[in-house]
């Protein structure tokens, strides 16, 4: 419909399950794993221009309260806050989306370039299951690196050794319940 009527389509309200306040699931390994496949369907499926999580409150909250060294409370980013920060940040503004495939169902890649010059690239590679190996392939032929930012449930976001892209081909290592977000400029 937002094609028909040359109209922007923001999915505003994205969350995967309205009673994981309850109990506090939404803090869960399995929360993140379908809030990330959720993103990545959006991204692929939905031609969407926007993706907001739908409530950033306490009750679903993207960042805990720990006890620091004195006593006192302080906020502690969780895994979703990252992944969310990971497509926030890393995606250019504008951009234009570019078709892809997967030939995993548990692993489901979206890429980006940037709107206004086309020059920078972004692959965001979601890996829902187990470590796997990875090989990308239909890169531009003049791209031959590309810089590598993981965000894994369970584990603080971390630069990845850069991949090397050989005749539009990279290879690399999807660890489990992880975003990878690969960045290149042509």
């Amino acid at each position: 419909m937002a094609r028909r009527l040359k109209l922007p389509l923001l999915a505003t309200e994205v969350g995967t399950d309205a009673q994981a306040h309850q109990d506090g699931s939404y803090g869960t390994r399995h929360y993140f794993a379908n809030e990330l496949r959720m993103y990545q369907q959006l991204l692929l499926d939905g031609e969407v221009q926007a993706v907001l999580e739908w409530e950033y409150t306490k009750d679903y909250s993207i960042v805990d309260l720990k006890r620091g060294p004195d006593g006192k409370d302080v906020p502690a980013p969780t895994p979703r806050f990252y992944m969310i920060r990971q497509f926030a940040t890393a995606t250019p503004r504008p951009a234009i989306a570019l078709g892809t495939s997967s030939n995993h169902p548990d692993v489901l890649l979206t890429a980006f370039a940037d709107k206004a010059s086309g020059k920078r690239l972004v692959l965001h590679a979601a890996n829902l299951a187990e470590p796997r190996k990875a090989t990308i392939t239909g890169l531009p032929a003049d791209l031959t690196i590309l810089q590598a930012q993981c965000t894994r449930w369970g584990a603080a976001p971390a630069d990845m050794p850069p991949v090397p892209v050989r005749a539009g081909r990279a290879e690399l290592d999807l660890p489990p319940l992880s975003l990878i977000t690969l960045t290149g400029t042509r």
